[in-house]
């Protein structure tokens, strides 16, 4: 695995590390044939719920089932990279505060994997970039 991410381009570099950190299902730090397969055909998602179970996944680092706020970031910058957008700070901070209030509906900073799937693509910068992608 580290050898692949480190062969990769950097614009592919975040991907290659989420689709690792996703699909290692046994923390391995390595791919089995299965979980590279998986990781493989991610490619094929075409419904937005199935894209944002594995935004989540891919973001959730920790595993504890819920994203914060940095983690949430993180999603706004690597969909930034993902479409190709100029990072201008005050533009990736907008999002954020957009993303967050869009998401976060209970404003209590912790968001589930439920709560990310059911209002994310209420965000108009999510699913301008989902769409943008199928």
């Amino acid at each position: 695995n580290e050898e692949y991410i480190e062969s990769t381009p950097t614009k592919g570099l975040l991907k290659a590390k989420a689709l690792v950190r996703v699909f290692d299902e046994d923390n391995s730090g390595t791919l089995s044939f299965f979980e590279w397969y998986q990781a493989a055909n991610v490619k094929n998602m075409t419904i937005p719920e199935e894209k944002l179970n594995w935004i989540f996944g891919a973001f959730d680092a920790d595993g504890g089932g819920s994203i914060d706020v940095e983690e949430i970031r993180e999603i706004v910058v690597w969909m930034f990279r993902f479409a190709g957008i100029d990072e201008d700070p005050d533009l990736v901070e907008s999002c954020v505060i957009d993303v967050r209030a869009t998401i976060d509906v209970d404003g209590d900073g912790d968001i589930s994997k439920e709560e990310f799937i059911m209002n994310a693509m209420k965000s108009p910068f999510i699913s301008d970039i989902l769409k943008e992608k199928e």
